[in-house]
């Protein structure tokens, strides 16, 4: 006996032959696009803000987040497709995309040192390609996506000022030079440059001479242009920022890690690209520590809020997404 038609074939009865094949060629193609919206959502970009010695907030929250990626049998699968990065964020990016097992020491060194991000950066990559000889930066000890830049490092572009993205798939000498621009702050440089005043406002240049060269051209430190950078549009937006601004899902396209901040504010003002601050004495106290006038007790608090804010987070992604 023959089974009784689905709902999509009583839909068709009575059609034309050649509407009938539209019908089906419709419905195949919405199944399509259903679950590329599926493996898209489940897919995110990390923006990882300007921070200075915030750095070891960078290092919890991505460790917690790989860690999370590479389990297995989620409700709710995380895949870390890409990342990008502004000065100190652009130090833990890349040893997100090509060292993840050395963000622990990355921090912890830090910590103890209280800064010296630039040097462990460098001994960082150069341990792990040494040691990881067989697999080095192939991705294989990491859950980012094939088949797109894993890693943009931002600057600021001196002539134009604007954001300018170093795109690296795999470890190149260029990365280093990339991230020493993008830590890079011109003498020039006042706080304020980084508040966006208009939509109008013409970009803040800076003389070359202020800068770090590559290939002839200079940049300058990538969070006065871009204070949380860009990431690929067509994945779901995770901006991760030690200073807080709005905590939670933004839309159903960006997220924000940041602190939880109930202390006591004046309003909030937004830096370039969109990005919220809000004027509280919590992020006072964030400033003094991202400029470097803090202690490695004060430091280690901090990788311990990023390792919470990161646990948090993926509690959030599983219940959000079942």
């Amino acid at each position: 006996m023959r089974a009784a038609p689905a709902f999509t074939e009583y839909l068709v009865i009575g059609l034309d032959p050649e509407l009938r094949k539209v019908w089906y060629a419709l419905i195949v193609a919405l199944t399509y696009t259903s679950k590329m919206f599926e493996v898209h959502r489940r897919a995110v970009a990390l923006s990882l803000s300007g921070a200075g010695h915030l750095l070891p907030y960078h290092a919890g929250v991505c460790q917690e987040l790989l860690n999370f990626a590479k389990t297995q049998g989620q409700r709710v699968p995380l895949e870390i497709a890409a990342l990008s990065g502004s000065s100190s964020g652009a130090i833990v990016a890349a040893v997100a995309a090509f060292a993840p097992s050395q963000l622990e020491s990355l921090a912890l060194d830090f910590i103890q040192q209280r800064g010296r991000g630039l040097s462990l950066l460098q001994e960082t990559l150069e341990n792990h390609q040494t040691s990881q000889q067989s697999d080095q930066f192939t991705n294989k000890q990491t859950p980012l996506s094939q088949g797109q830049p894993a890693l943009q490092i931002y600057t600021t572009q001196c002539r134009s000022g604007e954001p300018y993205a170093f795109s690296f798939s795999s470890y190149s000498p260029l990365l280093l030079d990339a991230i020493r621009a993008s830590c890079h702050v011109p003498i020039s440089f006042h706080p304020v440059d980084m508040i966006s005043w208009s939509p109008l406002s013409l970009p803040l240049t800076f003389a070359d001479s202020e800068g770090v060269l590559i290939h002839e051209e200079a940049y300058v430190d990538g969070a006065i242009a871009s204070p949380a950078p860009p990431t690929p549009h067509q994945l779901t937006r995770v901006v991760v920022s030690p200073i807080s601004g709005g905590v939670g899902t933004l839309d159903s396209d960006q997220w924000r890690i940041s602190p939880h901040d109930t202390s006591w504010r004046i309003g909030s003002v937004t830096l370039k690209g969109s990005f919220p601050v809000r004027l509280s004495t919590q992020n006072l106290r964030a400033l003094r520590t991202s400029v470097g006038a803090t202690s490695s007790a004060e430091l280690e608090r901090w990788y311990q809020l990023g390792l919470d804010d990161g646990r948090r987070f993926c509690e959030d992604w599983e219940k959000i997404g079942a």
